[in-house]
């Protein structure tokens, strides 16, 4: 009876710990995927902030490029009265995708205004409300100076527009500014269902004067005039949304844009939990039986002293299953540390297959009209030769044209444009030659549709990786431009994963990257102004024997000795909380050695730099 009661107060003892253990566990995990959680959502709510503004300074661009045209600038002037009707038509509204377009002087005379219904294809009359932002003492017909220009969001009683506004000039953009051109459009649930397509985000735009608010828009309006800044909060168990305000022309809040996003992190987490509660339980039942096993021992050998030879063998006998019940129990442990490497491999992976289908994505959007440009560049040069041909002929057959076409062609100094525009067809060429490079590195980075092994170019991805990284190449307000030092062999076509091994590189740069960021950092606090090196990453690459190898060499802060030992375990990292998963290098030494039967070490003095090395074989074995 004793040893049942004692049996029960240490199952219930440890259940209790087990209990603990797990619920400090879940608060932990679950806090920390709901910071990752909110820390994306703010992200996107970033992205799409970005996205609208970008949208706005088109919107500009376009009224720039309208407001310095010499037929408008000469009907300001008074010497073109039809252009209000022959040059701003219902096509213009359509191409430019405009619902608004007016010209005024600077007191508030409207000299033009004309409106257009995009969804119906049809004239509107010029919104009234919108002329009274036309007067003296508003924003947008004030454009003093010849690079002035304003633009952003105005609520109207018809709907929230976005509006721009230039001083007309001439196409020389020269003046003097006798008036502005205002381009408006309206931010219609279509035009933001195209923002939602382009930033792959549900975005939602709720005007601050609607006649009532929703609840939820009401909590995030005042959440946001106390911080001023992104609101996050969950929807649902499936759902998050985040919140920020929009600022009209004039600064004043004038929406909330909220985007609204699946909880993908925080279900990752209620899984882990799970797993974790799993692994617990079997823990405690193999612990549970040990200790079961150990008592029953005791209680045995007391009531069994006189036979000393069976209480031997009994003796034993627990003994093995002991051992038995322990190798099970560490058996569990690393089954445990299995489940969370395996699941932290997964979130990497998702995350560069996300990575890769956006890079991919984007690559061949802009492939399609990069390529129409680049093909009909040669068509177009073509046709302006031709051109300048006849009007060669013409003035040579024709030396003393018409008084008119004298005029005019002082006007335009066709000299000159019969110079330039050969130049500006060889500076297009040139940019689209640019982007064709900048989306076939794109291409060459994300390789999504290459997961098999193959033979591959590894300068080509290690190529495509640095132009990805030139950002971070850059120099900032710390340091200079980091300096590329190519010291490229001649390597062989290597079969591999090509994808994965451009995973490796891309981390070994970046660690590089961050650590000659520390190091300047640590010389400016510590002004070691004179004794700072440029910050260089040297790339070498040779053949040795059967494989290559890949070294990449920084100049940076270093490595310990005491850190190499663990630099390749999952989930160890130098780097502050919140900057760095410990994650990085753990995946690229499984991608190298189990994936490619290579090796990955790395040599290392601190404040001396740091050089990792990749060695795989040129071709793999097939056993």
């Amino acid at each position: 009876m004793q040893s049942h009661r004692l049996s029960w107060i240490i199952g219930m003892a440890l259940g209790a710990t087990l209990g603990t253990i797990y619920a400090i566990a879940s608060t932990i995990l679950l806090n920390s995927f709901a910071q990752v959680e909110r820390h994306r959502v703010r992200a996107d709510v970033a992205q799409a902030t970005d996205t609208l503004n970008n949208e706005l300074k088109l919107l500009a661009n376009q009224v720039l490029d309208y407001a310095t045209w010499d037929a408008n600038y000469q009907f300001v002037q008074g010497q073109n009265p039809s252009f209000c009707e022959t040059d701003i038509t219902d096509v213009s509204f359509v191409s430019g995708n405009m619902n608004f377009a007016a010209i005024v002087r600077s007191k508030g005379e409207v000299l033009c205004s004309k409106g257009f219904d995009l969804t119906q294809n049809k004239s509107l009359p010029f919104v009234e409300s919108l002329k009274s932002h036309f007067t003296a003492t508003q924003l947008l017909p004030q454009n003093p100076h010849p690079n002035s220009q304003h633009y952003g969001l105005r609520q109207l009683p018809e709907g929230l527009l976005m509006v721009a506004s230039s001083p007309v000039l001439t196409s020389e953009s020269e003046g003097p500014i006798l008036g502005s051109m205002v381009v408006g459009q309206y931010l219609s649930s279509a035009r933001i269902e195209n923002l939602s397509q382009a930033t792959r985000l549900l975005l939602t735009v709720q005007p601050l004067v609607s006649p009532a608010l929703s609840a939820e828009f009401q909590t995030a309006r005042l959440a946001l005039s106390k911080q001023n800044a992104t609101f996050v909060t969950p929807l649902s168990a499936d759902f998050i949304a985040g919140y920020t305000l929009l600022q009209d022309i004039y600064g004043q809040p004038v929406a909330i844009l909220r985007v609204k996003t699946s909880r993908t992190v925080y279900q990752q987490g209620i899984l882990s939990l799970k797993y974790l509660g799993v692994s617990l339980l079997l823990l405690g039942g193999a612990a549970g039986g040990v200790i079961w096993l150990l008592l029953n021992r005791v209680v045995e050998s007391f009531r069994e002293r006189d036979r000393l030879e069976q209480s031997l063998i009994q003796e034993a006998t627990l003994r093995q299953s002991e051992a038995k019940y322990r190798t099970k129990a560490e058996e569990l442990e690393h089954t445990l540390q299995a489940l969370q490497q395996t699941q932290a491999h997964l979130i990497q992976s998702e995350k560069m297959s996300s990575l890769g289908q956006l890079v991919a994505g984007i690559a061949h959007e802009i492939n399609n009209p990069v390529n129409f440009i680049h093909g009909n560049i040669s068509h177009l040069r073509g046709h302006v030769q031709d051109l300048m041909t006849l009007v060669h002929l013409y003035q040579r057959h024709y030396p003393n044209p018409d008084l008119a076409i004298q005029s005019q062609v002082r006007q335009l100094d066709a000299d000159f444009l019969l110079q330039d525009l050969p130049l500006i067809l060889s500076s297009l060429q040139a940019g689209s030659e640019r982007i064709r490079e900048i989306v076939l590195s794109l291409r060459n980075f994300s390789r999504l549709d290459e997961s098999d092994m193959k033979f591959v170019n590894l300068h080509e991805g290690i190529d495509s990786t640095l132009l990805i990284l030139q950002n971070r190449l850059n120099a900032n307000r710390n340091r200079p431009e980091v300096t590329i030092v190519r010291q490229y062999g001649d390597l062989p076509q290597v079969e591999c994963y090509p994808g994965q091994l451009n995973q490796v590189l891309m981390s070994l740069l970046v660690n590089a990257i961050d650590a000659i960021d520390e190091q300047w950092e640590h010389q400016r606090r510590s002004a070691e102004a004179g004794s700072k090196e440029p910050p260089t990453i040297q790339i070498q690459t040779q053949v040795l024997s059967a494989q290559v190898a890949i070294h990449i060499i920084d100049n940076g802060s270093g490595v310990a000795e005491t850190v190499q030992t663990k630099l390749f375990d999952p989930f160890f990292t130098t780097k502050p909380v919140g900057t760095g998963t410990g994650m990085g290098l753990a995946i690229s030494y499984q991608i190298v050695v189990e994936k490619h039967q290579g090796k990955l070490w790395c040599c290392s003095e601190v404040g001396q730099g740091a050089e990792f090395v990749v060695q795989i074989p040129i071709q793999q074995s097939k056993c």
